[in-house]
């Protein structure tokens, strides 16, 4: 009994220091990375807007499912130099704040839909003074938004530019496998948001963007444990290990700035929370999206990723010839993150639509 009660005790002084340990560092976090844009208040909550540059038509960049602004911050400084470059956060991620119904319980509550976000997109824009027409720019996930903003405003848009985008039919309509893995990764963005209240977020990213030794040791253990607890394939050690030399390469493009603002905002369970709820609405956004068709007359880039599958590149060509000035690009040597990989390209394939094809 003496051994249990230690143990408790040893587990609720962690809990609480780990709690502390998140507030202290939270706030300090909120101090050193304070919004790089302007707070725009959209329907009861404040959502995270970054303008660079000027001209027309406004490149406005939608970044993939948990994504944010710093996600392009190697692509929209490049993007201003010719035009207005124009990021901002959806709901909840990055900098801005979740929807208004679940900011007490912090969480989003108002569905995380593609048509949802088309409209607090809309309303952004226009709150902030970015006119049309716009030239959008959608990452993977992105691509549902900024196509389906096309569908519902064509007057608006100039262009389309898709990073690698997610085809609709991949999530719509559903497998039974598929339903499997969306709600396992539902529940795993919602554990990781209960951990993150007590500092395992942070220490995690700690230990991923510290040594490689301390990678490899820290993913190992995760591994370790996994089997103990599951007794899953011995895969599953090699497999942690590769995902965090992956976030690693992910991180090491960019400059130092835009890593310590994603430690930052990757250490909130507002993040976590966020992409569960998108993760979660998946399939609706997809569902949205699969019964319609770009205009004809809309210019269209789609870049494909050098890593993507034969499957995948068909279907990135039958979206370009959604438009009759469709232009498919594959982009080799590139992992799924293009703007990352290849920052150049995605530049210079929205110079390229606005000039007309030149």
């Amino acid at each position: 009994m003496e051994v249990v009660g230690t143990l408790t005790l040893a587990f609720l002084f962690l809990v609480v220091a780990g709690w502390v340990w998140q507030a202290v560092e939270s706030e300090r976090d909120a101090r050193r990375n304070p919004p790089p844009g302007q707070m725009v208040d959209v329907d009861g909550h404040r959502l995270h807007l970054r303008s660079l540059g000027q001209g027309s038509p406004a490149v406005v960049f939608e970044a993939g499912l948990g994504g944010s602004s710093v996600g392009w911050c190697l692509v929209q400084p490049e993007v201003a130099k010719f035009t207005r470059a124009v990021s901002y956060d959806r709901a909840g991620l990055g900098w801005s704040a979740p929807s208004p119904s679940g900011r007490a319980l912090g969480i989003n509550s108002r569905p995380r839909t593609s048509q949802v976000m088309v409209e607090e997109l809309r309303t952004l824009l226009t709150r902030a003074g970015v006119e049309p027409p716009y030239v959008l720019v959608g990452h993977s996930f992105g691509a549902y938004v900024v196509q389906l903003f096309v569908v519902r405003y064509p007057k608006e848009v100039a262009g389309l530019v898709l990073v690698d985008p997610l085809p609709a039919s991949e999530w719509y309509p559903l497998t039974g496998r598929q339903k499997a893995r969306l709600a396992k990764g539902v529940r795993l963005a919602r554990y990781a948001a209960a951990l993150a209240r007590f500092g395992v977020a942070r220490m995690f990213l700690a230990l991923v963007m510290g040594p490689r030794w301390a990678t490899r040791l820290f993913m190992l253990v995760v591994g370790v444990c996994t089997l103990a607890a599951a007794r899953i394939n011995l895969r599953a050690v090699g497999g942690g290990v590769r995902g965090a030399e992956r976030m690693r390469a992910a991180l090491g493009k960019l400059p130092a700035e835009a890593v310590a603002q994603l430690r930052a905002l990757w250490s909130q369970p507002t993040y976590f929370q966020a992409w569960a709820r998108e993760l979660e609405n998946l399939p609706e956004s997809a569902a949205q999206l699969a019964t319609t068709d770009i205009a004809r007359e809309i210019p269209l880039t789609v870049l494909s990723a050098g890593s993507a599958s034969p499957a995948r590149l068909e279907e990135h060509e039958v979206l370009a010839q959604q438009s009759a000035r469709g232009r498919h690009q594959v982009v080799f040597g590139s992992g799924h993150v293009i703007q990352l990989d290849a920052p150049a390209i995605v530049v210079e394939a929205i110079r390229n639509l606005i000039n007309g094809g030149e």
